[in-house]
Parts: structure tokens; C-alpha cells; sequence
């Protein structure tokens, strides 16, 4: 048994939560310090983060490492989110913790902080049973909401709407001497969700919505019990929203002033959500990024194993991705199966993990995408169209590293030196090793026409012998395999064949 510590500065204030930590079993909450703050606030007013809400900060971290020191915490992260970098000075700030309470503190990339919610909406015990039918998870954030849409029991898309409570404050702040401010800010809401409705549901019919993030959770805790999650009708919920649009009217009127914080524009996002995807089941789950951060530690220290399948998630966006921008299926599922057969063969060679398995999986999925936009710029499109598609999952620089080897399968690879901004060395040297067997892999079915029956792969000495069984002539793949196979050498100082099987 062990005691982990999760740390998170979020756009309301900073939040420590303690957990007892068993194999095999989910983290056990023991604690809880949450310490509000205007942080978001004054970011949007000024840009930057006051001295006063500095102090305030490093007090309170110093406070919660006395309490991880008390409880004697056998380990901690500490986390801050995207929105922190919204200040001009976030980087003084961070210096100021460091020097001051001895604690570094982790800025998450968009895409961690929301794969992180994620996991903990994902333990929830009716999961699973909420995306047999179709269902929309909505994540709310400092700068956007992220939609993501199951339909059946995979991940269809995620989408980010620029309806974030940072945003929103700010198109309130501009709209709040006109007379029907609320009417404009609805109007603006209404666009973005009725983009995503016509785009991506179509006539797809939404039995259930998610809520996810602390702003769902703390207007609607009268709601919540201490057993579970929120879980109610949409008629009851629309009724709380109501009572709540009310509560907030009204203190606008004896304040004289727009949204005194930042619930009222959070209670019209989900009025016009419920109209415009008229859901029969609200979830507002229970778990935070908080606990997210401790079931990930446990995943990746090997505690215990998540009830939910993420490879599979990340499987299913990027087939989805890849269908929106007609590929060609038979040629990418040949190809995904070379390429894992090529990865699993050259283990010993290229010292990559489980996780770089995955990242060589949708880079066979994707590498083509951007086709469907220009065939003869079709790398430059398809860098852009995955660095543009968020893959709940994957983190963005893991995004970089797909896009950069779909960029770099057509068009020559430049030094370590040139990409040395986008990527470690380490990072550089992932994507080199992904790109020589995604160029090897798809020499094999150049023809696009999946020709072979079979492929056996074996290293023989300094060869990788790819021995083909085909009914058709492989000319076409022989003779444009030599570049591929050069290059693969170079990399791993190993030299691909074909020998084709009679």
C-alpha cells in the first residue's frame, strides 16, 4: 500500500487530493484541499497573475507539501493547466514556486489535461454501459469545450468548440452594455454546438451526455450524493438550469453588472447543449483531473489496469479520421498489419515501447489523409489535418510525431538540426524509426492492390528477409522497394529484401 499525492492548479483555484494506493484496486481517496482563486479571472482582466495571487499560490503549495510531508506521501505530481499560460508572466510565476516551496510544477498540453478527465470519467461503474448507445462527452475548459462523440461503443470524433469559460468571459466582458447581451452570447453558443450537430450527428439520436470538468460539478453538488456521480433526466436537469439562469439574473440586476463569475455563461452552454442535442440521460461524473492524475499513475507504475480500453479509443478516432477523408481502407489495413509486423520484428533493433507501438498504428492509418484535400501535396496535407485532429489519447507532441512522419514519408527528411524546436533528440530519433518502417511497410503494397496472400519477416544476420507469397507479379514493389530499403539501413544498420515465395 502507498500514499500518492495528486497537485493540480487549474483555472478556479488549486486543488490537493491524497490517495491510498492498493494493487488492483481503484485509488482510494483520503483527502481533499481545495483552495479557490480568481485565477482565470484575472488572467482574462489583465493578462497576467498578480503578485498578491502569486503569494497566494506559493502559500498554499507550501502548505499542501507541509501536509505531504505529514502524511509522509510515498509519492506526488503537480500539474497546472493550459490556461496558466495565458498569463504573460507564467513563467516567472513557476520560477518564483520552484525557488520558494522547492516544487516543480508540469504544464499539461491541452490534450493531456483532457485525456486525464477522461480516465477518470472512464472508470465510472456505468461507463461502459453508456456508450452502448450514442453518446456525447463534453469536457468543459478554460479556452474551449471538447466534445467527443461514441457511437456505437467507439469514438466517432472530438471536436473543440470555442466555448470555454476563459472565451466566453471574454465575448461577455465585450457584449455587457448591450441591453440583450445574454440574447448575443446565446447566439454565438448556438453557432458552434449547431456546427457540431450538422457536421457530425446528423440523424444520429443522443440517448446520453457527459459533463465533464469542475464547472458542471459545483453548480450542481446540491444534486451530487457522496456515493456517486450525478445521474438524472434531462427534463430534471433542464430544470436546474433554469433555477440556476434565474439565481444568476438576479444577481446581475443587484450587482448591475455582466456574470459577477462564471456560471453564467457555463448555465447557457448547457441550456442551448440540451436544446440543440436534446439528450434523454445527463451524467455529471464525480471524478476530477485530480483523480485522473492518481489512476494514471497507477496505470503507468503497473498497479492496476484501467476497466476501459484506450488503445482501442485511440483505434477507432483515427479510423474515423481516416474514413472522413475517404481513404482507402484495403490498402491501410494491409498496411497497418505490415507495419505492426515490421515493429514487433525489429524490437530488438529499434528499442521502442508499447506506447510507440500505438503512435506506428495510426501512422499507418493516417499517412494518406490528406489526399482527399491535394494529391500531389498530400504529405504537407496530411502534417496539417493530423496536427488539427485531436485523438483523445494521444498527447499533442505524440500528434507532432504522426503528422511529422506522414510529412516525411514523401518528402526528403531534414537533419536533426533543422527540427530541433519541434523535437528532442529523443523524440526526433521515435519519429526516424516509425518513418523507415512505415516507407518499407508501404513499398510492400505499392500497387495499392494488397497483391501478397503472406508475408514472414526474419532477420538473418544483417538482413530482414521478407519472404512474400503473391499470385501476382511483385515487380512493380521490387523495383521501388530500393530507396525504402536504404533508408531503413541507414537507420538500423539492418537491410531489408523480398524473396517472393513459388
Amino acid at each position: 500500500m502507498k500514499l500518492f499525492s495528486s497537485i493540480y492548479i487549474g483555472s478556479f483555484g488549486v486543488t490537493m487530493k491524497l490517495f491510498q494506493i492498493s494493487k488492483r484496486k481503484n485509488p482510494k481517496e483520503l483527502d481533499c484541499l481545495k483552495v479557490p482563486m480568481p485565477i482565470v479571472q484575472e488572467i482574462s482582466r489583465t493578462g497576467r497573475i498578480s503578485m498578491d495571487t502569486a503569494d497566494k499560490i506559493i502559500s498554499v503549495l507550501s502548505d499542501m507539501k507541509s501536509v505531504i510531508t505529514g502524511y509522509k506521501v510515498d509519492d506526488y505530481c503537480l500539474f497546472a493547466g493550459v490556461t496558466l499560460t495565458y498569463a504573460q508572466n507564467h513563467l516567472f510565476l513557476l520560477e518564483q514556486i520552484r525557488l520558494r516551496t522547492g516544487l516543480s510544477v508540469q504544464i499539461f498540453s491541452n490534450s493531456e489535461q483532457r485525456f486525464l478527465e477522461y480516465e477518470a470519467v472512464a472508470q465510472m461503474d456505468s461507463f461502459e454501459s453508456l456508450l452502448k448507445d450514442d453518446c456525447v462527452m463534453v469536457d468543459f475548459g478554460g479556452s474551449s469545450i471538447q466534445m467527443t462523440l461514441f457511437h456505437e461503443g467507439a469514438i466517432r470524433t472530438t471536436q473543440h468548440l470555442s466555448l470555454g469559460t476563459f472565451t466566453l468571459r471574454e465575448t461577455g466582458r465585450r457584449l455587457m452594455n448591450l441591453p440583450d447581451h445574454r440574447e448575443q452570447l446565446r447566439d454565438m453558443i448556438d453557432k458552434e454546438i449547431d456546427s457540431f450537430q450538422k457536421m457530425y450527428l446528423m440523424d444520429m439520436k443522443v440517448k446520453n451526455l457527459i459533463f465533464v470538468g469542475d464547472q458542471n460539478l459545483e453548480p450542481f453538488s446540491h444534486l451530487i450524493s457522496d456515493k456517486g456521480d450525478l445521474s438524472v433526466d434531462a427534463l430534471n436537469f433542464q430544470k436546474e438550469i433554469e433555477k440556476a439562469l434565474k439565481r444568476e439574473n438576479r444577481r446581475d440586476i443587484a450587482l448591475n453588472t455582466y456574470g459577477n463569475d462564471f456560471a453564467d455563461p457555463v448555465f447557457l452552454v448547457h441550456k442551448e447543449l440540451l436544446r440543440l442535442i436534446p439528450a434523454e440521460h445527463i451524467v455529471v461524473p464525480k471524478g476530477t483531473i485530480n483523480d485522473g492524475m492518481a489512476l494514471d499513475y497507477c496505470y503507468k507504475k503497473g498497479y492496476m489496469k484501467s476497466s476501459h480500453d484506450f488503445h482501442e479509443d485511440i483505434l477507432s478516432a483515427s479510423w474515423a479520421i481516416a474514413d472522413r477523408y475517404s481513404c482507402y481502407r484495403p490498402h491501410l489495413e494491409a498496411l497497418h498489419v505490415l507495419s505492426l509486423s515490421l515493429f514487433d520484428t525489429m524490437k530488438k533493433y529499434h528499442g521502442l515501447g508499447q506506447r510507440e507501438r500505438v503512435l506506428m498504428e495510426v501512422c499507418a492509418i493516417l499517412h494518406d489523409c490528406g489526399k482527399y484535400i491535394s494529391i500531389f501535396e498530400s504529405a504537407q496535407c496530411s502534417h496539417r489535418i493530423i496536427l488539427s485532429s485531436e485523438i483523445l489519447g494521444l498527447t499533442h507532441k505524440e500528434r507532432e510525431i504522426i503528422a511529422a512522419v506522414a510529412k516525411y514519408n514523401r518528402l526528403d527528411l531534414p537533419d536533426y538540426e533543422e527540427l530541433s524546436n519541434e523535437f528532442s533528440e529523443e523524440q526526433y530519433w521515435t519519429m526516424v524509426k516509425l518513418l523507415a518502417m512505415l516507407k518499407v511497410a508501404n513499398a510492400l503494397d505499392r500497387s495499392h492492390k494488397q497483391k501478397m496472400k503472406k508475408v514472414s519477416m526474419r532477420i538473418v544476420e544483417k538482413q530482414l528477409i521478407l519472404g512474400v507469397e503473391s499470385d501476382d507479379s511483385m515487380a512493380l514493389e521490387k523495383g521501388m522497394f530500393q530507396n525504402k530499403a536504404d533508408f531503413f539501413e541507414q537507420v538500423f544498420a539492418i537491410r531489408p529484401v523480398i524473396r517472393e515465395k513459388m
